[in-house]
């Protein structure tokens, strides 16, 4: 009798711990902090070390979103942070230039195009998988550098902004 209640207990304890196997969901909420770009520092040749949290199909895609997304923050959007050093306004500051110039950013942003030699990657970290309509996506915590100065430079000479001599 003993034996027969061990072998019922055993089998409906096998029976719930199967049963209750859920879908594993991973979200980004772990590490995502509302912001996707975080100023890390900020040196005294022109260029910002932020943090880009972005996702991909693969790393190199999260990679190249990461670079793309910390360009956009810096020349059109700044960075806002308690950190002094970082506390930088965009570099366009024309209201709506996105669009205005928009033959001007496609080329400038286009795969391979002239945005890639402002920035480098300092750090990779891989956070976690995330699924979305079915599809699963790479997502990274990448660390650019961004050369304001060198960005500014080119929009000057490509006369997208105006420097006046007291903004210097």
């Amino acid at each position: 009798m003993m034996n027969r209640i061990l072998r019922i207990s055993f089998i409906l304890l096998v029976f719930v711990l199967t049963s209750c196997k859920s879908k594993p969901t991973n979200t980004m909420a772990s590490f995502y902090t509302g912001n996707n770009v975080e100023c890390i520092s900020a040196d005294m040749y022109g260029n910002e070390i932020v943090q880009v949290f972005a996702q991909g199909r693969n790393r190199s895609a999260a990679i190249a979103e990461a670079k793309e997304e910390a360009i956009k923050t810096v020349m059109f959007r700044g960075i806002v942070t308690d950190k002094k050093q970082c506390s930088v306004k965009p570099i366009v500051k024309e209201t709506n230039a996105e669009e205005r110039y928009k033959k001007y950013f496609d080329k400038f942003f286009k795969k391979g195009g002239k945005n890639r030699k402002y920035t480098s990657v300092r750090r990779i970290a891989f956070q976690s998988n995330v699924i979305k309509n079915g599809i699963t996506y790479e997502s990274y915590s990448v660390e650019v550098t961004v050369n304001r100065k060198e960005i500014e430079k080119r929009l000057v000479k490509d006369e997208i902004i105006k420097i006046n001599s007291y903004e210097k």
